[in-house]
């Protein structure tokens, strides 16, 4: 579930250290986090290893198009994660 969809949206009650997300989940709102600060170099170290490829996929379209001037490394044991990366 993503917390759009939670009744309480962004609300909603994690639990201490994030118990009831899954892991995939933690991944995204980690990587909200660091995103919000607006960096000037992103270092992602295989941020999406625990999502499935149609949310892997739509999360690195956004990243590479939402993110313009920040420098990205990004790290993955996944090529679909690094498909759309420019070199």
């Amino acid at each position: 579930m993503k917390l759009r969809d939670s009744p309480l949206k962004y609300d909603s009650v994690l639990g201490e250290r994030g118990i009831n997300l899954s892991g995939g989940q933690k991944q995204r709102i980690s990587l909200a986090r660091a995103l919000i600060k607006k960096p000037k170099i992103l270092l992602l170290d295989d941020c999406l290893s625990a999502v499935d490829l149609e949310t892997e996929n739509e999360i690195t379209s956004n990243l590479l198009i939402e993110t313009g001037n920040i420098t990205k490394v990004i790290v993955s044991q996944r090529t679909s994660t690094i498909k759309n990366a420019i070199k």
